[in-house]
């Protein structure tokens, strides 16, 4: 995270964010789970910076994908448990709709 936050001082004047903010080292895989819901990280890829994740948030009823700019990822579906994918634009983001597994319809929304 050093090395992102370094890079947005640098390049765009953005405030060090160590200080008001707790950082933790993450990697891919089970980050967390509380409250009934866990947290699962994907590694993405976005040149010039290192250590870059896509998020599975998932409960009993919701489950969220999130994700910063990422080149192509051919895994991505499987992680984001997708299937059944429809495409279409919401302004300058991309917004897909798939239905999950259970039916209940889901949303992603990305930008390029």
């Amino acid at each position: 995270m050093k090395a992102h936050i370094d890079l947005r001082i640098a390049d765009e004047g953005r405030p060090d964010l160590r200080a008001p903010v707790q950082l933790h080292d993450i990697d891919a895989g089970h980050i967390m789970e509380q409250g009934g819901a866990t947290v699962t990280a994907m590694r993405t890829v976005h040149p010039r910076l290192i250590d870059c994740f896509a998020f599975f948030l998932k409960s009993a009823d919701t489950h969220v994908v999130f994700s910063g700019d990422t080149a192509p990822i051919a895994t991505f579906a499987d992680f984001a448990r997708v299937e059944d994918w429809h495409k279409a634009v919401a302004g300058h983001f991309d917004r897909t709709s798939f239905a999950g597994s259970d039916g209940h319809r889901r949303d992603l929304l990305d930008h390029d």
